[in-house]
């Protein structure tokens, strides 16, 4: 297939599509399924590690947004037009759970009352538990001016720099529990938080590697790496985590304070994932023939066109009656040999089913810039 018939962000929209499937399983219950199985078991630790591994996607996004945002040039007026842009998709959807929430509980939500707490909890809180997604992307659509100016600036050696940081800083906090069970932690004042955050670690890595690091040198060999040392930091989370469940005496409960170790655990997930694809399917100078883009690109591609869409649609989806029906069958009666592959199966049908209705709804222009 000739270099122009693919485009150069194919990658892009391929990376979209693995985050949008494993944002779905994270909102499945999938992500605790390893709480029914007993602690130290084989498919207690499968379950674990892959509940830790799903929380890439996130991380995965703000790269890929970081890749696509911090090269543009951007007019004061843009970023207003896009920062008011993403606050009206904010609102809007908000809105869309909020009425969903208040019918499913027979109360109304035209009254003023209801119109008060509507606005009330749109500014302090989310209306559904996955919006907080859209408040963090509107902090990070402020932020680009000053991401942009320092990026541009920085020299290769400082993003590695960052990596190893926080890399550095992820691994210390398991180990910490490993050893102390929390009894003894390292003074705050030394962790560098501003550049841990989410909304600036991932985006600055997003655009070192997709517009620093060409695809002639990132080696198979370097990557291989990466995967064994993000499979044995994803060891060491799904260890330390078996430890906390146990010492809260909830081994066989959910309980937030067992998730503290996920994003530490999922460190270097998206980074891995991000060069990993980028190697498959980005399109180079030196490169003058790709694979033939087989169903399976040609899937990934569209459900990664679609996965914004998925995203605000799938909690509405998924709490349908006959959802929770084809779920419970699929996981409880195990059509397949593993509780975790089946669960897998569900969240496939749930994105190409919320993949489908994006299509639809995108052909009613005013709502196609809505999702």
């Amino acid at each position: 297939m000739n270099v122009n018939s693919l485009n150069k962000k194919t990658y892009l929209e391929i990376m979209r599509a693995i985050a949008i499937i494993f944002v779905l399983f994270n909102h499945s219950l999938g992500f605790t399924l390893f709480f029914k199985f007993n602690p130290w078991s084989f498919n207690f630790f499968t379950a674990l590690i892959l509940s830790l591994f799903c929380r890439f996607a996130v991380p995965l996004f703000f790269m890929i947004s970081g890749a696509l945002t911090l090269k543009r040039n951007y007019s004061v007026k843009d970023l207003i037009n896009k920062f008011l842009l993403f606050a009206s998709i904010l609102v809007i959807w908000s809105a869309v759970y909020y009425i969903r929430d208040r019918v499913i509980h027979h109360l109304p939500w035209y009254t003023w009352a209801s119109c008060k707490e509507f606005i009330k909890t749109l500014y302090s809180k989310e209306h559904s538990p996955h919006l907080w997604f859209l408040y963090a992307y509107l902090a990070f659509i402020a932020s680009i001016p000053f991401l942009q100016s320092m990026c541009s600036k920085l020299e290769n050696r400082w993003f590695k720099f960052m990596a190893v940081i926080g890399t550095g800083f992820s691994i210390l906090v398991m180990l910490e529990y490993a050893l102390f069970r929390g009894s003894t932690t390292i003074n705050p004042n030394i962790k560098p938080k501003w550049m841990l955050y989410m909304m600036f670690f991932y985006p600055c890595l997003g655009y070192y590697l997709d517009h620093r690091i060409s695809t002639k040198n990132i080696h198979w060999n370097k990557i291989i790496l990466l995967w064994v040392l993000n499979f044995a930091i994803l060891l060491l989370g799904a260890y330390v985590t078996t430890l906390k469940s146990i010492n809260l005496g909830s081994p066989t409960e959910v309980t937030p304070e067992v998730f503290h170790f996920d994003m530490h655990a999922s460190i270097i997930c998206a980074p891995v994932i991000f060069v990993s694809i980028k190697k498959l399917f980005a399109v180079s100078e030196e490169q003058q023939v790709k694979p033939v883009e087989t169903k399976l690109l040609t899937m990934l591609k569209w459900i990664g066109n679609h996965s914004f869409g998925i995203y605000l649609l799938h909690l509405l989806i998924q709490d349908l009656a006959c959802m929770k029906n084809l779920y419970f069958c699929v996981l409880h009666r195990r059509i397949f040999f593993h509780h975790m592959i089946s669960v897998l199966f569900f969240v496939v049908i749930l994105t190409f089913i919320c993949g489908l209705i994006t299509s639809l709804l995108r052909r009613i222009p005013v709502i196609r810039r809505l999702i």
